[in-house]
Order: C-alpha cells, then structure tokens, then sequence
C-alpha cells in the first residue's frame, strides 16, 4: 500500500490519468479486447490506473473504521522517505562500464539556444499549418460576404515580430508572401505534414509530455497549431528539453513503424524495390505478421495487413518523416550540429515542375 500511496503523490501519475490520449487508448483497446492479447493487457493496466485511488481511499477509510487514522501521518512520511531513497539509487553512478558513447554535455547557454532555436521552429511549422488549413479552405468552400480572410496577415505579423522571417528560406517566405487562396494544391498538401513535425517539437520541448505512436496519432491536429499562433509565448515557457534516450526510443518505434508499412506497400505493389532480396525480405515481413492480431502493428484499430491504401500510405509518410526528424533533433541536442537558419520546408516551383515532367513521362 505504500508503494500506491507513494504514486498517488507523484505528478507523473496525475498526468497520465488526466490525459486524453490515456482514456482513448482504453477505449480502443476494449473494441479489440476480444481478439488481442496486446489490448486486453493494456486494457487491465488501465483499469488498475485508473483503480488506485479507490484501493487507496477504501484503505484510508478502513483504517478510520478502526480508529487507525493516527497511523496515516506516519504511512505518508514512510512513503516520501521511499520517494527520496529510490531517488537517490537512480542517481548512483554504476560500476559497469557503458557500451555506448557518453553524449556531450551541453552547457546552459547552449540549451538555452537549442531552446529558442526549436521553439522558433515549431511557430513556423505551426505557421504552415495553419495557413494550409485555410488554403484548403479556400479551395473547396466560398466565403460568406463580408467575411475578411487575414490568415496571411497574421502569420507574416507573428513571424516577424518573433525575428524569424529573415531566417526563412526564400522559397517558404515566397509562399508565405502569396495571396490569401492562391495556394496549389501541391504546396497545400506538403504543408499538411508539417502537423507531424509541431507534434514531435511540442513533445521535445515538453509542451506535451507524451507521443503516441504513429498509428495512434494519423490525423493531422490543426488544433495544436492554431493554439500555438493564438498564444507563441507558450512556445517560450519552460526550459526543458526531451532527453536523447526518449528521443531514441521515439525514433525506434517511428523506423518499426515505416518498416512494416514499407513492407506492406512493396507486397502490395504500391512501392517499388531496388534489389529482389529488399522484395523477399518485404514479403517475409508480411507473411510473418500480416493478420495476426497478437503481433501486427496497429493503425488506428485495424492491422497494417487490413489497412486501405490511402492509411497505409500515409502512415509510411509519417512514419519516414518522424523517423527522420527525431534523428535531427537528435544531432542538434547532441551537439553535433548547431544550425541557425530554418531548414527548407516547401519544394520550390522547379522542383514541383521537374516532378509533374517526370510524373507525365511515366505515365
């Protein structure tokens, strides 16, 4: 009981029984819970997490049953000292020598640029968004008279009062710079997949404290875009930073992801290989996990093997994006790399044109 008692005084816990993303998760995983081991386990984790506090209350009120309540300052101090002590054993430096390379320790002006640096980022790829939500908009709706559309004017507004447009590459400020509604399709979709990158940055820079992985996360959260647009100083707040082992992790399960996505569109005929040993080695993959519901990765509530092709596609994406993108982050929190200006993010128009010529020459 000390132990339950120990974690209801814990902020990680609170924080994880009061997020969304917990509770939607359960409920994905009752819809499955008669044909996955994985979902009944997890749901039964989730009914003791959310179990605690009852166990908890129903053991503080027996005790008041049997007079016991003076015993309860003492059970508290009990489980702070336990608190503390297994806080001091994860600070103990182990004997063992380690097998990987000990990062760089960056100094506190270095985090602090690193800070700003991404944080900078993350209200230019909000901006992106943010200006395709309202593209798209613009494409496929009229707007009702009288109506003013000023999305171009607030975001130019908000990047150079923050000194980021100057820093942008000439290609995203041209787009930036075009007219409200006269944006192509091309650029509107390539801007949909900056969602994907405000969603790892609001991670790293613990605006969130956790990421789902990408078949729990495959639509595109406008929301988190705009609510940053609406408030850039919460991009500020704060002075922490995710560490390299959860961004390790994080790119782990983004590359497990792409893999068996990759894989599945190769069987299917949606991707082309280079070598016949890359096509055996995606049918393996296939032949090995697709319908089995114990093993198979999810998108969603369906099996990468029962996904659609526009899921499936698009989850490889996201997949190649966070995978690539974590490594980034990564290299810069590392201290390998120091960037200042912001890396390019729109194609520009020669290479949207070579792509179409291309495109029309295999057709």
């Amino acid at each position: 009981m000390l132990s339950l008692i120990h974690l209801l005084l814990t902020k990680s816990y609170w924080r994880m029984f009061f997020r969304p993303h917990t509770w939607t998760n359960a409920f994905l995983n009752l819809r499955r819970f008669h044909k996955d081991r994985r979902a009944r386990k997890q749901f039964w984790q989730f009914l003791y997490l959310v179990s605690i506090p009852l166990l908890v209350g129903a053991w503080i009120a027996f005790l008041l049953g049997r007079s016991s309540i003076i015993l309860l300052p003492f059970l508290a101090l009990a489980a702070w000292w336990q608190a503390r002590r297994e806080k001091n054993a994860a600070k103990s430096l182990s004997i063992l020598p380690d097998s990987k390379p000990v990062p760089r320790v960056l100094t506190a002006e270095e985090r602090a640029e690193i800070r700003k640096y991404l944080a900078d980022l993350t209200l230019v790829y909000a901006v992106l968004l943010n200006r395709s939500g309202s593209e798209g908009y613009l494409k496929t709706k009229t707007v009702p008279e009288g109506v003013e559309v000023i999305s171009r004017r607030i975001h130019l507004e908000l990047l150079r009062n923050r000194g980021i447009w100057d820093r942008l590459s000439g290609t995203d400020r041209e787009a930036l710079m075009a007219a409200d509604g006269h944006w192509e399709w091309g650029q509107i979709n390539m801007s949909m997949l900056a969602g994907e990158r405000v969603r790892l940055l609001r991670w790293v820079l613990r605006i969130d404290s956790f990421l789902p992985v990408i078949g729990q996360q495959l639509k595109v959260d406008h929301k988190a875009a705009s609510s940053l647009i609406d408030a850039p100083e919460s991009v500020y707040d704060g002075k922490e930073l995710v560490s390299l082992e959860s961004l390790e992790r994080g790119q782990q399960a983004a590359a497990e992801y792409f893999y068996r996505c990759y894989a599945e569109g190769v069987v299917r005929g949606y991707y082309t290989t280079s070598s016949p040993e890359q096509a055996k080695w995606a049918e393996d993959i296939c032949s090995q996990l697709g319908g089995r519901q114990h093993e198979d990765l999810l998108l969603d509530n369906r099996l990468v093997s029962e996904a659609s092709e526009e899921t499936l596609r698009w989850a490889t994406e996201l997949a190649h994006q966070r995978d690539r993108f974590l490594g980034w982050t990564a290299s810069i929190l590392n201290g390998d790399e120091r960037p200042q200006e912001f890396p390019q993010f729109l194609p520009s128009r020669q290479t949207e044109e070579a792509a179409e010529a291309a495109t029309a020459v295999s057709i």
